[in-house]
């Protein structure tokens, strides 16, 4: 009885995070924001504002240089870095540009 219980809370545990990924990553902002949460903090996750990029522009200032076919550039305020975000399948994906 004991082992049922854990593993159904196991279980449930799991089914919970799977949800709570897709969820955090289904659109652009919440993904920046979530990327953002766990490198920078919360307070700071709350307070950024993220500015999307013409990778055109990007391109003209920097020597690396990204194509649309590899996601969008997303300028953030708070720590100031610029992010790509890709969509892969139904989720976005965010990578810090060095």
């Amino acid at each position: 009885m004991k082992n049922k219980k854990l593993t159904l809370i196991i279980s449930l545990s799991l089914i919970f995070a799977f949800i709570l990924y897709f969820y955090l990553h289904s659109t652009q902002n919440l993904a920046i924001r979530t990327h953002v949460f766990f490198t920078a903090g919360p307070k700071l996750a709350i307070k950024t504002k993220a500015f999307k990029m013409d990778n055109y522009t990007y391109n003209k200032y920097n020597e690396i240089e990204y194509s649309e076919e590899e996601g969008e550039i997303y300028q953030i305020t708070k720590p100031m870095r610029f992010l790509l975000v890709k969509k892969v399948n139904n989720i976005y994906i965010v990578k810090k540009i060095e």
